[in-house]
């Protein structure tokens, strides 16, 4: 069953409770005004018997106060005379006024319509107020025992409740757990779907940056291509240039460890040397032929001298040996050299202005055009229609590709 489903028959059931506490509410409000009615009606009961009651006990009253005025009449009426006899119209008349007195008395159980004494009215009336009391106690009786159903079916209901209540407090529970677990389960999923987008938006990032750097190194071959074309042609067709003028060398090896791969060179803070400066390794050999034995790469400066690593070894048998004289094109301790560049720049990777600062770093400095100060032409695409180039040529100044130049710049 899914999360939804649940929620849903959870709902469902969450209703349920709310029914039954309603049936049982109307059911007892049902059987308590049923109470409620007998027992308001068994009080009517009781009052109107009690009301019969006080009637009875005041017309017995009356009838025994009016027997007592009869005795004594009788009694006086043997006191006047020896052979006088009671005057039986006027015993008839106090009967007749007796009888008005009492016209309603049959209601409470007393037959006046036969020649009766005020004993048996007094004795009737008695009966009448015993039944009643009886009725009364009957009644007081019944209102008690519907009292204590009311109040069993009170606690019934109560406890109905109560277990309903309880009931509902379980389903809500069971109810907030679900809700619990489904929004764990909800922030699982977006917190599994973020990562899934972040590792999709990754790969594609990935995907971008190898795509551009595969193109970077596609245009880096293709210049490396032109470069070595370019000097191909170069060393085919330009014959003074294998004849520039060479630059002289800028210091020696003078401690070296191929193993431990560095390098101890003469020159140091004080020749304006930095850091990250590359250097080609020339050995002398016959008095005056340079042979090119490796590249060091300056790794930390001091003061009259620097540390180097051995980037690149020409011949691992023949390693790099102190006195070996190391030259940069660019370097020069003793003065600045200055830089033109001829035709416009064919590496994509930097600017004239930029490969003008990394000059600069060098101690070196480019120059807009070529006159008697100049040292090296920087031969770039296009290079043999520009007038640098010409003018260079007429002054027979050092030329030097742009990739050689990048090279000598460590890039």
């Amino acid at each position: 069953m899914t999360t939804k489903s649940l929620l849903g028959a959870k709902r469902g059931m969450s209703a349920i409770p709310f029914i039954i506490v309603l049936i049982l509410f109307v059911a007892a409000a049902y059987f308590a005004y049923s109470f409620y009615t007998d027992r308001e009606e068994s009080k009517l009961q009781v009052a109107n018997a009690r009301q019969k009651e006080a009637t009875a006990r005041s017309l017995a009253l009356t009838a025994e106060n009016i027997n007592r005025g009869v005795a004594v009449d009788v009694g006086f009426a043997g006191t006047i005379g020896d052979a006088a006899s009671v005057d039986v119209s006027s015993i008839g008349s106090m009967r007749a006024d007796l009888m008005r007195k009492f016209q309603d008395i049959d209601k409470y159980g007393v037959n006046l319509t036969e020649d009766v004494t005020l004993e048996t009215i007094i004795d009737r009336l008695q009966g009448a107020l015993a039944s009643k009391v009886t009725t009364i106690e009957s009644l007081n009786a019944d209102i008690v025992k519907k009292d204590g159903e009311l109040a069993a079916a009170t606690v019934k209901m109560n406890e109905a409740v109560a277990a309903v209540r309880t009931e509902k407090d379980n389903l809500d529970a069971s109810l907030r757990a679900v809700e619990k677990e489904r929004d764990e389960n909800q922030a699982k999923a977006e917190s599994e779907s973020k990562r899934r987008r972040d590792d999709v938006d990754q790969l594609t990032e990935e995907k971008e940056l190898a795509r551009q750097e595969h193109a970077r190194e596609v245009r880096t071959v293709k210049d490396e291509l032109a470069y070595t074309e370019a000097d191909l042609e170069q060393l085919k067709t330009k014959e003074d240039f294998v004849h520039a003028r060479a630059k002289e060398m800028d210091g020696k090896v003078i401690d070296a460890d191929v193993d431990g791969n560095f390098a101890l060179v003469n020159l140091g803070k004080t020749d304006g040397l930095l850091e990250g400066t590359r250097f080609d390794v020339i050995r002398i050999i016959h008095g005056n032929v340079e042979r090119h034995m490796g590249v060091i790469e300056v790794r930390k400066t001091y003061e009259r001298y620097a540390d180097c690593s051995l980037v690149d070894i020409v011949d691992p048998l023949n390693p790099v040996l102190p006195e070996d004289r190391i030259r940069n094109e660019i370097f020069d301790p003793k003065r600045v050299r200055e830089f033109v560049f001829a035709g416009s720049v064919a590496n994509s990777r930097y600017s004239k202005e930029e490969l003008g600062k990394m000059i600069g770093n060098f101690g070196g400095v480019l120059e807009g055009e070529v006159d008697v100060n100049s040292d090296v032409v920087i031969l770039g695409a296009g290079y043999e229609d520009d007038d640098n180039y010409k003018r260079g040529q007429e002054l027979r100044l050092e030329t030097m590709t742009e990739a050689e130049l990048l090279r000598q710049l460590g890039r």
